[in-house]
């Protein structure tokens, strides 16, 4: 899980379940571009990024402040303290906490280089999620880079445009 979060002014029964295919989306994973390696472009990774602009209840730009660790062995997880720069779609507020857990797709690379991901500006797709009566959210990280804001930008016009037919 990405990280339980209040969902203040949310009604839980509005808030949709987090199921596999959301879990497609946002899967509280980091992009190879956040730690600087080539991105995958191919069809499905395209559509989902379209899908994740779409659905996400929040998308803005935030800062890695700092990245702390707790536990050990099979129970280390880290955590990333976030403050928000800008938004995108929604309304973000203040900053966000994510972890990440060992079973995280992105765990191995942040272990590798959880010191230098301090101060590395991100983009957040963040999505409010009931689970099992809890209000929580799930992420999807990508590099901050003009390209991303683009497509970011070309996706949310794409979306105002096929409200307006």
């Amino acid at each position: 899980m990405g990280c339980a979060q209040t969902t203040q002014g949310t009604s839980l029964s509005d808030l949709p379940p987090y199921t596999p295919d959301a879990a497609r989306l946002f899967d509280d994973a980091f992009s190879a571009g956040v730690f600087e390696m080539p991105e995958r472009s191919d069809p499905d990774s395209r559509r989902r990024f379209a899908a994740r602009v779409r659905e996400a209840d929040v998308i803005g730009v935030a800062k890695i402040q700092t990245v702390s660790s707790e536990g050990g062995g099979e129970f280390l997880r880290y955590t990333l303290s976030c403050t928000w720069l800008s938004a995108v779609k929604g309304h973000p507020q203040g900053s966000v906490e994510l972890q990440v857990v060992p079973t995280n797709p992105s765990f191995a690379a942040i272990h590798g280089q959880d010191a230098r991901l301090m101060g590395r500006e991100i983009v957040l797709f963040i999505k409010l999620f009931n689970e099992s009566g809890e209000g929580t959210f799930h992420f999807h990280a990508e590099a901050h880079s003009a390209s991303i804001t683009e497509r970011i930008q070309r996706e949310l016009a794409l979306i105002e445009l096929a409200k307006s037919n």
